[in-house]
C-alpha cells in the first residue's frame, strides 16, 4: 500500500517552530482558532487582507502567495489515467 505524502502548510510550520498554539496565532491575527485550523488544513482560503497580515505578522516566513498555493494544491483533483 502506498501512502500519500500530506503537504504541510507554511503557517503550521511557522506556528510549530515558535511553539505557538492555534489560539496564540489567532489572537495575533484577530481571527478565530477554527479559522486558523481551516487555513492550515487547506479547507479555507484566507482573504487577501488576511494573507497580507499573515505575511506581515510572520515577517515574511509565510508569504501571501504561499497561503493560496497551499489551498490550491490541497483542493486540486488528481488526474485520471
Amino acid at each position: 500500500m502506498k501512502f500519500k505524502a500530506i503537504p504541510i502548510h507554511p503557517l503550521y510550520e511557522y506556528r510549530i517552530t515558535r511553539n505557538m498554539t492555534q489560539a496564540d496565532l489567532s489572537d495575533l491575527l484577530h481571527v478565530s482558532r477554527a479559522h486558523i485550523s481551516a487555513i492550515e488544513r487547506g479547507i479555507h482560503y484566507p482573504s487577501l487582507k488576511l494573507a497580507q497580515v499573515i505575511e506581515q505578522v510572520t515577517s515574511g516566513f509565510v508569504s501571501a502567495e504561499a497561503c493560496f498555493a497551499f489551498a490550491d494544491a490541497m483542493n486540486a483533483k488528481p488526474s485520471k489515467r
